[in-house]
C-alpha cells in the first residue's frame, strides 16, 4: 500500500482493514458510521430544537444599540450586524452573486456586487469574487449596518407573572421574535430592554400586526408543557375582527389553507393545502360604517386561518393589506407580486435616518435612503387575540377601541325589525288561509 493513502487515512482517522487493500471509517461507540460535518451539525440542531422549544433573546444583545420612544414610535439606533449561515442545499453550485440577488431582494444586484467586493460579504471569512461558485459546509458572512423599522410606542402590558410563565398584552405593530428586518424592536428584546425580562421562551406566536394575549415560558419545562398542550389542541384561543359588511349570525368555516408564497408570506384556500376549522360569531354591526365585529374560535393553527377564512367567506378584515386589496381579482401569482412590489415602496422623508450624524456609515444603503413612517393605521389591522384558556389559566385582552362601538342598540333595533318583519308575515300567512278556509267551507255549503 502506497504512503499517501496511508498518510491520508491517518489524518481522517480511518483503520484499515484486514484485506490491506480498503479503508474502514472508524464507527463511534454504538458502530454507527462517521457522520459528515452537514449531518452532525443537523443533528447538532434538531437536539438543540428538542431541548430548548420556541424561540428566545438573551441578555447578549443588550449592549448592540439603544431602543428609545419617539412621539407614537418606539426606534431603534442603526447598529452594526452579521448575518452568518451555511450554504444551504440549493446554493450548491451557484454563483454567490446569484445566490443574494435571487434569495434576497431586499437590495439591488448592484449593492451585493459592492458589498461582496468590499468584503462585507465572506465565505468561510474569506474576501471572494461575486461569481464564486458555493460548495457544501461553507459559511457565508453579511455584515450590514442596519437600520430596523419603527413600531408603535405602545407599552406591553403584562397581564399575568409567575415563576413558570409571562402573559402579556401584545400591541400591534411588533413582530414577536426577531426576523426579517426586525431584532430589537421585538416584544422578546423589548420585554428584556424595558422589563429586565431576559431569556423568555416563545410558547406561540401572533402575526406582526395582531394584537392580543401571547404567553412566554421562563424555563425550558414550562414551555415544553405549553407546546405540548398547543399541540394537542387544549388551548382554546378566541380573538375578535372588524370585517367588512354584514358577516351571518353564525358560521363555520372549514376550507383548508395552502401556502402560496413563504417568501412574500400570502395564503390561500385549496384543496391541497391542510384541513382547517374556525367559528364565526356576529356580535354586532355598524350600518354606518357597513362593518361588523365577529368572535373568531379558530380549532387548528393554520398561518394566517383567519384572515384567509374571513377573506373566502367575503367578509375580510376591513384594514387587511393583503386579503383585503383589489388585486385578489387577478390570479394568486399577480397578486404575490403585486404584494411584494408594494411591500418595497419608498417615500422621501427623514423617519429612518441615523439620528446621530456620526454613527452614519460610508457605503450603507440605508443611510442614504429615506424611508416614510407607517401611519397609526397601517400599524395594525382589526385583529385582537382577545381570550387564552389552556392549563395554566384563563386570560384576557383588553378590548381595542376599534371593536367597542355604540351599535348594540342598533344591532338590537334592527333585529326586533326583522322579527316584527317576520312575525307580520306568519300573522298575514296566517289571516290568508283562515280565509281561504272560510271561502271553501262557504262554497261547499251552497
Amino acid at each position: 500500500m502506497s504512503e499517501q493513502p496511508r498518510k491520508l487515512a491517518k489524518v481522517r482517522g480511518d483503520t484499515p482493514t484486514k484485506k490491506g487493500n480498503k479503508w474502514k471509517k472508524k464507527c463511534d461507540n454504538n458502530n454507527n458510521p462517521r457522520r459528515s460535518g452537514q449531518n452532525v451539525r443537523k443533528k447538532l440542531n434538531n437536539t438543540k430544537s428538542k431541548e430548548l422549544p420556541g424561540r428566545r433573546v438573551n441578555e447578549d444583545i443588550k449592549g448592540e444599540t439603544n431602543t428609545f420612544v419617539d412621539g407614537m414610535y418606539r426606534r431603534v439606533e442603526p447598529y452594526d450586524y452579521s448575518f452568518n449561515c451555511f450554504v444551504k442545499g440549493r446554493w450548491i453550485g451557484k454563483s454567490l452573486i446569484d445566490v443574494f440577488s435571487k434569495e434576497f431582494q431586499a437590495n439591488t444586484r448592484e449593492h451585493y456586487e459592492r458589498a461582496i467586493s468590499n468584503g462585507l460579504i465572506t465565505v468561510n471569512n474569506r474576501r471572494v469574487l461575486p461569481d464564486v461558485k458555493l460548495k457544501n459546509n461553507q459559511q457565508i458572512c453579511n455584515t450590514v449596518h442596519r437600520h430596523e423599522p419603527p413600531v408603535c410606542s405602545s407599552a406591553i402590558d403584562v397581564i399575568l407573572e409567575d415563576d413558570n410563565y409571562v402573559v402579556v398584552n401584545k400591541p400591534a405593530s411588533i413582530p414577536v421574535h426577531p426576523c426579517g428586518r426586525y431584532r430589537h424592536n421585538t416584544v422578546l428584546a423589548l420585554l428584556g430592554h424595558e422589563q429586565h425580562k431576559w431569556g423568555l421562551y416563545t410558547c406561540h406566536r401572533l402575526d406582526r400586526l395582531t394584537s392580543g394575549v401571547l404567553v412566554f415560558a421562563k424555563t425550558v419545562s414550562a414551555a415544553t408543557v405549553m407546546e405540548k398542550a398547543l399541540k394537542a389542541r387544549d388551548v382554546k384561543k378566541t380573538y375578535l375582527c372588524r370585517v367588512v359588511g354584514k358577516f351571518p349570525k353564525k358560521c363555520t368555516c372549514t376550507e383548508p389553507i395552502v401556502v402560496v408564497s413563504h417568501r412574500v408570506g400570502v395564503c390561500s384556500v385549496g384543496e391541497e393545502g391542510k384541513p382547517c376549522e374556525t367559528e364565526f360569531m356576529r356580535l354586532s354591526y355598524n350600518a354606518s360604517t357597513n362593518t361588523s365585529i365577529v368572535e373568531c374560535k379558530p380549532h387548528t393553527g393554520r398561518m394566517h386561518q383567519l384572515r384567509v377564512h374571513l377573506r373566502h367567506l367575503g367578509h375580510p378584515i376591513d384594514n387587511d393589506p393583503i386579503y383585503n386589496c383589489c388585486e385578489w381579482d387577478q390570479s394568486v401569482e399577480e397578486v404575490v407580486e403585486a404584494i411584494s412590489a408594494r411591500r418595497f415602496e419608498m417615500d422621501e422623508t427623514t423617519a429612518c435616518r441615523p439620528y446621530d450624524p456620526t454613527k452614519m456609515r460610508e457605503g450603507c444603503v440605508d443611510c442614504r435612503k429615506t424611508y416614510k413612517d407607517p401611519t397609526k393605521d397601517k400599524m395594525c389591522i382589526h385583529l385582537h387575540a382577545w381570550k387564552l384558556s389552556c392549563s395554566i389559566g384563563t386570560f384576557e385582552a383588553p378590548r381595542p377601541q376599534w371593536s367597542i362601538v355604540d351599535n348594540a342598540e342598533e344591532e338590537d333595533n334592527e333585529e326586533d325589525g326583522e322579527e316584527n318583519q317576520v312575525q307580520e308575515r306568519e300573522a298575514e300567512t296566517e289571516s290568508n288561509n283562515v280565509n281561504n278556509t272560510f271561502t271553501n267551507f262557504t262554497c261547499s255549503v251552497m
